[in-house]
């Protein structure tokens, strides 16, 4: 088995190369480092298994909306088959994310993320802004019998709440991108960036210094 402290999955689809492209111009190159690997998580029919190519995870489900659940919940099994990892993170495509601060994270779980603000129904963390699972939580996921819905966030909450793994609080995973990270504040992501908004995020994080 392959070890890092962080491994990322990033919900996509086929049709989204320029996001994934602009995520691995910015926030998503990590192949100089040893800590973390991260993986785009499709939907590819023709596979009976996860299947790795590059960065793309192949995963045998129709690339759809309704299949993101699916897709994260076989993206949990390959995950706990192939790797030794500390924490699993999981984002969209049209998220950035600070890999420096989400290891750096100190919030204590095996759950954490952050819910939608100004919506008290939502009582789980948006799954586009992300949310950071335990080797332990991800392996509940991965071997749930929960039917897959279309809205994979809700789907992990239950199943992480029927194990009776509770959910803690990070407000600096952000649904949209009103808040970015910035070297002024402490903010880890922000999603519905395009891909402009994201290269934007990049350069003032990291003006004048090699990316």
């Amino acid at each position: 088995m392959q070890r890092v402290k962080l491994l990322i999955g990033v919900l996509s689809c086929h049709k989204y190369a320029a996001r994934r492209d602009a995520c691995l111009a910015t926030w998503a190159n990590v192949d100089e480092r040893d800590d973390v690997d991260l993986v785009f998580i499709l939907g590819d029919s023709r596979h009976p298994s996860p299947h790795r190519e590059a960065h793309l995870l192949h995963c045998p489900c129709p690339d759809d909306r309704d299949s993101l659940s699916l897709k994260t919940r076989l993206f949990c099994q390959w995950a706990i088959e192939n790797y030794e990892f500390d924490f699993l993170f999981k984002c969209d495509d049209d998220t950035y994310v600070h890999i420096d601060r989400l290891l750096q994270c100190d919030i204590k779980g095996d759950y954490v993320g952050s819910p939608i603000p100004g919506r008290p129904h939502y009582v789980h963390p948006s799954g586009g802004a992300g949310y950071r699972l335990s080797r332990k939580a991800a392996q509940h996921v991965a071997v749930s019998s929960v039917p897959p819905v279309s809205y994979e966030d809700w789907l992990v909450w239950r199943i992480l709440t029927n194990a009776g793994v509770q959910l803690q609080s990070d407000s600096r995973f952000v649904y949209n991108d009103d808040i970015r990270p910035t070297e002024e504040n402490d903010q880890i992501t922000c999603h519905w960036c395009s891909p402009d908004v994201m290269l934007d995020i990049h350069r003032a994080l990291y003006r004048g210094k090699a990316d």
